[in-house]
């Protein structure tokens, strides 16, 4: 108790160093509690003038299906079915700068043709609807 409220306590009613030692070696087993093991460490050290002490730590809980237990390696290897594999292979030609009925000519073609993320036949894709949607293609 006196370990856990040693905040609390004022400066005048605290044990001393020596004090505190013989208290927890006499009636404390650190075994059990690393935290009083870990005072006891340090009061020995304050006694010694080592300057070093040795901390123990709590066992870790045994947890399952944790998240950092998952080696998740999805991000290395390729998804054939997610969206940035459809990106491997992008193959882009400006389109030629046109107004009017030629630009219309131009639309039907690579609608009729098809356009893809990937280029499809008119090598039109997703850099083509890049520029469509900033407003950078002419």
């Amino acid at each position: 108790q006196y370990i856990s409220k040693l905040h609390s306590v004022s400066a005048s009613c605290r044990l001393s160093v020596e004090e505190e030692l013989a208290l927890l070696q006499s009636h404390v087993r650190s075994d059990l509690n690393y935290k009083l093991a870990n005072r006891q460490q340090y009061l020995r050290a304050l006694t010694d003038s080592s300057g070093a002490v040795l901390l123990k730590y709590p066992a870790r809980p045994k947890l399952e299906d944790e998240f950092d237990a998952t080696a998740d390696r999805s991000c290395l290897q390729p998804d054939h079915d997610s969206l940035l594999s459809k990106f491997d292979n992008i193959s882009y030609k400006r389109p030629p700068d046109a107004t009017g009925t030629a630009a219309v000519g131009y639309l039907n073609k690579w609608t009729t043709n098809g356009m893809k993320l990937k280029g499809g036949k008119d090598d039109l894709g997703f850099l083509f609807f890049y520029e469509l949607m900033t407003g950078t293609c002419s």
